[in-house]
């Protein structure tokens, strides 16, 4: 009986964890890289990411906290999402890899207002695009086992200081 009244009122408690990751088969940041500014301690519960994503896209954004994907973090003012796979997921799912998604982007190309940027670091590659005038920003990385698509969101008055972080924030993500 005693052991049953524990239980009984660990269950509300248990129900009530904090979720930091959100969708099947993402995998945690911290175990595949690492970085300078993706910290445990810059990291969003899904509840506050969401709130953060309302506060940044406008509270008319029709952004529903059970659809957002990925794990967030907080960092200089920006918020900060990232998809962490494994390329044998992303290859069940069909994705076509970095190297396809930057020659498809490159097509339509403008750099008057556009940015777009792909390296090749041996066996990491990295792209980085975004539109100038919007204020959301995205990065592919990938080495030979696993892919990180992230972005960075920032208000309109952020959106230069958005750019510079964001090459920033892809120099320091090294692969464990």
């Amino acid at each position: 009986m005693k052991y049953t009244l524990i239980l009984f009122f660990l269950f509300p408690i248990l129900g009530f964890a904090q979720q930091f990751i959100q969708g099947k088969d993402i995998i945690p940041f911290a175990s595949i890289a690492s970085s300078n500014y993706l910290l445990p301690s810059n990291r969003l519960t899904i509840d506050n990411a969401h709130s953060k994503l309302l506060e940044f896209r406008g509270s008319d954004s029709d952004v529903k906290k059970d659809k957002i994907l990925g794990e967030y973090f907080f960092v200089n003012g920006f918020l900060v999402s990232t998809i962490c796979e494994s390329l044998n997921t992303l290859k069940e799912k069909k994705y076509p890899g970095i190297n396809s998604t930057y020659l498809y982007l490159k097509q339509d190309y403008d750099p008057n207002t556009q940015y777009l940027s792909y390296e090749n670091r041996g066996n990491i590659k990295i792209l980085i695009f975004y539109i100038n005038k919007l204020t959301e920003l995205h990065f592919f990385i990938k080495n030979e086992k696993h892919s990180i698509m992230g972005s960075v969101l920032c208000k309109s008055v952020q959106k230069n200081e958005a750019q510079n972080f964001i090459t920033t924030l892809t120099s320091t993500i090294k692969f464990n």
